[in-house]
């Protein structure tokens, strides 16, 4: 996915810069190879990319497109997609279950209001690659799906807990009953 993302945004921004020579293209491909390959950090990617003439990669329109606004998008989406695969929700099921099951649905929904709207610890946002934390769009589609993944577990965890006190509750009653009848 990251060698996608980048094939896709180095794509735009050479289009971008069509208008410049053939070794503007190539030298940014080269950068961004560099960059991607560890053989350069961010910043000197950045002082590369300056160095090159006509192109700005931050906001450049290619046929009528906001690349800068593409770019956002594309990070956005990767923050996403890194909150699904590296999220953890630290203990918000567990939590919320105890208090539900052993206490009561209405004591378990304390600990589902609250993790649903606080925000995830620090030390659960696990990402790949400090540098993209970086971004602000990488950052908003990562904090949007880990508070998504947490809510839906605080809430997964109401549910089972509410159906673990019913059962609970019929397993007594159908206990008491038989009890009585003999």
């Amino acid at each position: 996915m990251k060698r996608f993302l980048a094939l896709l945004i180095c794509g735009l921004c050479i289009l971008a810069a069509a208008a410049q020579t053939d070794s503007a293209g190539i030298k940014l491909l080269r950068y961004k190879d560099m960059l991607n390959n560890g053989l350069i950090t961010p910043a000197e990617y950045e002082l590369l990319l300056k160095q090159l003439p006509g192109i700005t990669v931050a906001r450049t329109l290619v046929a009528g497109i906001d690349t800068g606004a593409l770019a956002d998008s594309l990070m956005f989406k990767k923050g996403v997609d890194d909150a699904k695969d590296y999220f953890r929700t630290g203990g918000v099921f567990g939590s919320t279950l105890a208090v539900t099951a052993v206490g009561s649905p209405v004591l378990g929904l304390i600990p589902a209001m609250i993790y649903t709207f606080i925000p995830p610890k620090e030390k659960n946002l696990i990402y790949p690659d400090s540098n993209l934390w970086t971004n602000i769009a990488y950052q908003r589609g990562y904090m949007k799906e880990a508070r998504k993944e947490r809510r839906a577990s605080a809430w997964k965890a109401w549910g089972i807990g509410v159906a673990i006190d019913c059962l609970a509750g019929a397993a007594v009653e159908i206990v008491l009953s038989t009890r009585n009848k003999k």
